[in-house]
């Protein structure tokens, strides 16, 4: 396995009395993209939403155990919940753009964080990572609900990499998107990893994308972490009964 970005140790997590993640160690590899797969309800959310401190933000919500970035428990007292934030990106299911212009949702995260670079410059950038710039150069001042839903998710990876972020985490970004804006969103996963160099955690109830974008997979099952390793390992020869049922939608 590659280097680590980010290593998960004994974590549990609890939604009041409801125990969502029971006990889950894995390790995620730095610049590459991991694919987090399982049946609805177990878990998958859950996980990543620890990864970069947005459980807390749910009432009722708490964790035990660590979650390590470059070996610092992100959890420990003295840490910045918006450096952690900033650091591991994140992109949800549905769009969620600022109510503001394209360009503003783009700076929105550079401002905020009170970097010094050229903002025209670190805009342009950003958006023709998500190959937006070329869709929006003349109407960078439209308010973002004026693009379409697969342009949206775009903006809203481009919102993400504007603060210069060592890791991205998706969650279903492609369940709301229709098959061509999807397949845009896959071709970028994988440039995001190839180009920019940058560590890609998705969440997927979808076994055939989770084989087309990921280079490592995790498991889930009712909140347990079943099985996680290489990619091409796990979907040619599982070592769980229940991984092999999952890829052939048997489960």
């Amino acid at each position: 396995m590659e280097k680590s970005l980010v290593e998960v140790d004994g974590l549990n997590a609890f939604y009041g009395n409801f125990q969502a993640l029971k006990d889950i160690s894995v390790d995620i590899p730095e610049t590459e993209v991991t694919a987090i797969m399982g049946p609805s309800g177990c878990g998958k959310s859950t996980f990543i939403k620890c990864l970069n401190r947005m459980l807390e933000t749910i009432e009722n919500a708490r964790i035990e155990g660590e979650v390590r970035i470059d070996g610092k428990n992100i959890y420990d007292p003295d840490v910045d919940v918006l450096e952690i934030r900033k650091k591991i990106g994140m992109v949800f299911q549905k769009p969620n753009p600022l109510p503001m212009s394209i360009r503003e949702n783009v700076l929105y995260g550079p401002k905020i964080h009170g970097f010094t670079k050229d903002m025209e410059e670190t805009l342009e950038g950003s958006l023709k990572a998500v190959g937006l710039w070329n869709e929006v150069k003349d109407r960078l001042d439209i308010s973002a609900f004026q693009l379409s839903g697969g342009q949206q998710q775009r903006l809203c990876i481009a919102r993400a990499l504007a603060v210069e972020p060592r890791a991205i985490l998706m969650d279903e970004p492609t369940s709301s998107l229709d098959p061509t804006s999807s397949k845009r969103i896959e071709s970028l996963i994988r440039d995001l990893r190839d180009i920019y160099g940058l560590t890609v955690t998705v969440v997927t109830h979808n076994v055939h994308q989770a084989k087309r974008i990921s280079d490592y997979t995790i498991f889930l099952y009712v909140g347990e972490l079943l099985e996680h390793g290489v990619a091409n390992k796990i979907f040619k020869k599982p070592k769980r009964k229940r991984t092999q049922k999952y890829i052939e939608g048997k489960l």
